[in-house]
């Protein structure tokens, strides 16, 4: 394609580079980029155009700004008989700003709804496992009483503890690189780059973090508390009814109200999520949307450079569309 005439909008270009095949953060939405000639304006604006620039360093930001409104003050004579608004000036941002925006805040803000719950299903696992150490301490006990020292036992009980959190996290990178490509379909409208999302180096090596985080953070607990034992009193009691001591009552009760403490904001955060979002379903946007098609077209410049020809152009499509017996009424606007 290099180097082929290209007509577009009735002027001629010549290719002179491919972009590669996968599109970055600017181009995504782009097929063609041409050079744009301009002649210099007489008025303010245009204002759909913008600039790409690279910085040396975040501060060179601070000094585009004030270069820029430098620039912005020395144009205005030029345009204030069609602009009279000597505050408007040109922006600038930096380019993550840009493609990014504030889709981070809402990230984080859904990073710490799934801490919450991953909190809430570690401590119930400990639970359970504390549960279950209770019902094992005639087994331990028969293990200390063969010389197995109370770091042995613990270390016994962490790796059933880091056992299950692996399973789990194993489950659950299965099931993330399953939703992970219907994420990159369906996901570009609220999460920027979202084709690119995909399993890492990084996420895995977080996942594996958090992981050992839960089994030293939840596992440790039930653990240190099972081998809390006497053997003596413990093989020549009856363990089947047994419900562990004081200390393990305590922090089974202690556990139970950590559950609670972060189910109760959890629901009610869900509730009020979902009383909202089913509020703004119903919201009357004050038009009326059903049977309204909508449509935009970009006129050539080499054709309809005239305001009158624009004008023309506008006033002929409205007439026959209104003369279809199928349309109802017609509107349209224009940014030129």
């Amino acid at each position: 394609a290099v180097g082929r005439l290209i007509k577009l909008s009735g002027n001629d270009f010549r290719a002179i580079g491919v972009l590669p095949p996968d599109p970055g953060p600017l181009e995504a939405r782009r097929q063609v980029f041409p050079i744009l000639p301009m002649e210099p304006p007489q008025r303010k604006g245009p204002f759909f155009l913008g600039l790409i620039a690279r910085a040396g360093t975040v501060d060179d930001l601070a000094v585009a700004k004030e270069e820029l409104h430098a620039i912005s003050k020395r144009l205005f004579p030029l345009w204030q008989s069609s602009y009279a608004d000597a505050t408007a000036t040109y922006g600038v941002r930096s380019l993550h700003d840009y493609v990014v925006g504030d889709v981070g805040t809402r990230l984080f803000i859904l990073l710490g709804a799934v801490g919450f719950v991953l909190l809430l299903a570690s401590t119930n696992a400990a639970n359970l496992l504390l549960a279950r150490g209770t019902q094992r301490n005639r087994e331990l006990s028969v293990r200390a009483a063969l010389g197995a020292s109370r770091g042995r036992l613990l270390q016994h009980l962490l790796s059933d503890s880091a056992l299950l959190a692996l399973a789990g996290a194993a489950l659950g990178l299965v099931l993330t690189s399953v939703t992970t490509s219907a994420l990159a379909a369906t996901g570009s409208s609220f999460v920027p780059r979202a084709a690119e999302i995909s399993l890492s180096g990084p996420v895995m090596w977080f996942t594996l973090a958090v992981t050992l985080g839960s089994v030293l953070l939840f596992g440790l607990v039930p653990s240190w508390q099972a081998t809390r034992l006497e053997p003596e009193n413990t093989l020549h009691t009856d363990s089947r009814g047994a419900t562990g001591g004081p200390g393990t009552e305590r922090v089974r009760r202690t556990l139970v109200a950590f559950q609670f403490a972060i189910a109760v904001p959890l629901l009610i955060g869900a509730g009020l999520l979902l009383t909202s979002f089913s509020k703004l379903q119903r919201v009357d946007p004050g038009i009326a949307t059903d049977h309204l098609l909508t449509m935009r077209i970009s006129l050539p410049r080499t054709t309809y450079e005239e305001p009158a020809a624009v004008n023309a152009f506008w006033n002929e499509i409205t007439e026959r569309l209104e003369a279809h017996p199928e349309v109802i009424a017609v509107g349209h606007g224009s940014g030129r």
